[in-house]
């Protein structure tokens, strides 16, 4: 699989991005990570290039051909 449904144990979250583009995004370093701790989330994204993000952890996506659309809140931080 790909994205949302791509075969691994790390964990992904929904990104939005600064221009609103929507990504899955796989933290690979995830071991001990609490999944609702979302500072240390964007810490995590940040070490593996991305920046002014917002992170979407606790919901399902539709995979939409335009990309993922969440179904719950984002919240957002800015780095």
């Amino acid at each position: 699989g790909e994205g949302w449904s791509a075969n691994t144990s790390n964990r992904r979250v929904l990104v939005t991005h600064e221009d609103g583009r929507q990504t899955v995004e796989e933290i690979k370093n995830d071991l001990g990570l609490d999944g609702k701790n979302k500072d240390e989330i964007i810490n995590r994204l940040k070490l593996q290039g991305l920046s002014n993000i917002s992170v979407n952890t606790n919901g399902a996506v539709d995979n939409k051909p335009n990309g993922y659309v969440s179904k719950l809140r984002n919240e957002t931080i800015n780095s």
